[in-house]
């Protein structure tokens, strides 16, 4: 099943059918009364789905704020170039100043 949605996915005409598919059923189901909107809830209803929508709001938030202190604080991949041979001393010396 995971290999037939991913070439469905793949293919940009399948895609779009498959979305138009789904489209459809939605409005089917909704028009049938099995889904409902916002504004066709009672109170409690209305503040237990808006609670919900909180939560996965903050979930959300919370998880796009820890990606992006972890894209800041991970080094980057590229080396860092190192000192050119201008700046450092020759060979002999350089040697002496390490054991020391």
């Amino acid at each position: 099943m995971r290999k037939l949605r991913e070439s469905i996915r793949n293919d940009p005409q399948k895609y779009e059918e498959q979305k138009r598919k789904e489209r459809e059923r939605y409005y089917a189901r909704k028009k049938a009364g099995k889904i409902k909107g916002i504004h066709e809830m009672g109170n409690r209803d209305q503040r237990k789905v808006r609670k919900s929508w909180r939560e996965r709001s903050k979930k959300y938030c919370l998880k796009k704020k820890c990606n992006k202190k972890l894209e800041d604080n991970t080094p980057s991949t590229n080396p860092v170039p190192g000192p050119s041979r201008d700046n450092t001393i020759s060979g002999m010396k350089v040697q002496a100043v390490q054991k020391s």
